[in-house]
C-alpha cells in the first residue's frame, strides 16, 4: 500500500471524510497492459576500427514466436476474495448517486497475473559508432516499431571500450536508452477503508534506462565468415502512472488529478545473449546475422520468460 495525494475536486471528497476522522487514501494497482518493444543493446563489431573510424549500421529484428504477449505479476494489487476477485459493495445514496465501499471478503493476497506486455513483430533501427581513440568509441542510435497503428521510437547513447588482437577483439559498452511504451492501467483508491474510487489510466511513457554489453568477435582475414557473441543486460521501466481518467459508470465525481503517485514503477531487466556470424562484402560493407535471446529476470510469474529475436545488420564503414 502506498499513499496518494490528490488535488481538487477529489481533495474535497477526502476532506468530507476527514470531518469524521483521519482520512487515509491508498492506491492499489489492479491491471496494466503495456505495448511496445523490449529495448535491445547495440551490437558493435571490432575490426580495424582505427582504419575506418565511422560505422553506420541499419538493422532489423523480428519476433520468432507466435505469442508476443508476456504476462506477469506486479506488486501493489489490492487484497481479493477467495476467488481472486476484488469485491465492493454498491451504495445508493439519498441523492440517487452511487458510491462504493470495500467488501469484507477482500482478505486474500492477489496471486494472479496483472501485467500483459505485447511486443511488436518487427523493429527497425540505425546505430552510428565513431572511433575516438585507440580504445574508445562513441555510439548513438535510434529505433522504430509499430503496434496496432501506433509508432514507437527508441533512442540510445553510450561509450565503448575495445581492444583488438591480430585474430580476435573484445568490446565493453555502457550507455543510456529511452524507449516509448504505451500503457493502460486500472487502479483503485480506497479512502479510510470506506470509499472506493476506480481509475482508468492511459498514456505514453519514455523514461531513461541503462544498458551494458560485452562483445567478443573473431577477425580472421582468411575466414570467409567470422563469429561474434554478446552478453548484455537491458533495463526497461515505465514512468509512474498518473491517474487522471475516472471510470464514468463506477465513480460519481469529476475527473481527478494526481499530484504525487507513490506507487513503485513497472520495471523489467533482460539478460540478453546474442550469438551470430558476420562477413565482409567489400572493404567498406559487412553483414551481421544473429539471434537475440532475451531472458526476463525481474517480473514475477512471467510467462513466457524468454523471447527469441532474429536480427540482421548492415555495417557501412567509412
Amino acid at each position: 500500500m502506498r499513499s496518494l495525494r490528490l488535488t481538487t475536486p477529489f481533495a474535497l471528497f477526502i476532506l468530507a471524510f476527514s470531518l469524521f476522522g483521519c482520512a487515509t487514501d491508498v492506491l492499489y494497482l489492479q491491471d496494466v497492459s503495456i505495448k511496445g518493444p523490449a529495448s535491445q543493446p547495440p551490437v558493435h563489431i571490432t575490426n580495424g576500427n582505427m582504419e575506418k573510424k565511422l560505422r553506420i549500421s541499419p538493422h532489423i529484428s523480428f519476433d520468432a514466436g507466435r505469442n508476443r504477449t508476456l504476462a506477469g505479476q506486479l506488486d501493489g494489487h489490492s487484497p481479493v476474495d477467495a476467488n481472486g476477485i476484488y469485491r465492493v459493495d454498491t451504495i445508493i445514496n439519498s441523492n440517487n448517486t452511487i458510491s462504493f465501499r470495500e467488501n469484507a471478503a477482500n482478505t486474500m493476497p492477489f496471486t494472479g497475473r496483472n501485467l500483459h506486455w505485447t511486443t511488436p513483430s518487427t523493429s527497425f533501427g540505425v546505430d552510428v559508432d565513431y572511433t575516438m581513440s585507440n580504445h574508445w568509441a562513441l555510439s548513438v542510435g535510434t529505433s522504430y516499431s509499430t503496434i496496432e497503428g501506433n509508432g514507437l521510437w527508441g533512442y540510445r547513447a553510450g561509450l565503448g571500450l575495445y581492444h583488438e588482437n591480430p585474430t580476435t577483439a573484445i568490446r565493453v559498452d555502457v550507455g543510456a536508452q529511452w524507449q516509448e511504451l504505451l500503457y493502460n492501467a486500472s487502479t483503485v483508491v480506497v479512502t479510510s477503508g470506506y470509499a472506493v474510487g476506480f481509475f482508468h489510466d492511459k498514456g505514453k511513457s519514455m523514461p531513461m534506462d541503462l544498458y551494458g554489453a560485452f562483445t567478443f568477435n573473431t577477425r580472421r582475414e582468411d575466414w570467409f565468415t567470422n563469429i561474434f557473441a554478446q552478453i548484455a543486460f537491458s533495463k526497461q521501466s515505465l514512468a509512474k502512472f498518473k491517474p487522471t481518467i475516472v471510470e464514468p459508470v463506477l465513480f460519481p465525481f469529476p475527473p481527478l488529478a494526481v499530484v504525487h503517485d507513490e506507487r513503485a514503477t513497472f520495471s523489467s531487466t533482460f539478460f540478453v545473449i546474442t550469438p551470430g556470424v558476420y562477413f565482409n562484402i567489400d572493404p567498406t560493407v559487412r553483414i551481421l546475422i544473429g539471434v537475440r535471446i532475451n531472458h526476463q529476470t525481474q517480473i514475477n510469474e512471467s510467462s513466457p520468460d524468454t523471447m527469441v529475436l532474429p536480427f540482421f545488420q548492415l555495417d557501412w564503414m567509412l
